[in-house]
């Protein structure tokens, strides 16, 4: 028998976009991957949300308002769903991220937490522009 991928997860909170939930729900009910690791962000503080929240370009600001316009009748692609259900039994660290002008990045005692793991594969689904 084949071992299944292991996998962590980067999230800033458990409210993710409606694709991203999708993706989860389906590494779960998988039989090649696990999710083994929740890799929390614990500076999920009023500057990442606003920096989150006022992200990307006017085009696709309007692309989005366009997108609820048109679809408002179907699956929304960035419609909040709450992931904890999930992922309840997955095991989870919390980590302060290390920020500066430029690049967010781990200390050395996190890395080692998360290193302990023995992950294959981390998907990014919270965090700031992550460096090393």
């Amino acid at each position: 028998m084949r071992n299944k991928l292991r996998i962590g997860v980067f999230l800033d909170n458990y409210l993710l976009s409606a694709w991203e939930y999708k993706i989860i729900e389906e590494i779960k009910n998988s039989d090649y991957a696990q999710i083994v690791l929740i890799i929390k962000n614990k500076l999920n503080n009023l500057e990442t949300k606003k920096r989150n929240i006022n992200s990307g370009s006017i085009v696709f600001r309007l692309h989005q308002k366009l997108d609820r316009l048109i679809f408002t009748h179907k699956n929304f692609y960035s419609e909040k769903k709450d992931i904890y259900k999930l992922l309840k039994e997955v095991p989870e660290v919390l980590v302060k991220p290390v920020e500066d002008k430029i690049r967010t990045r781990f200390n050395n005692e996190d890395l080692i937490e998360i290193e302990k793991n023995d992950l294959d594969i981390i998907l990014k689904f919270g965090f700031n522009d992550l460096f090393g």
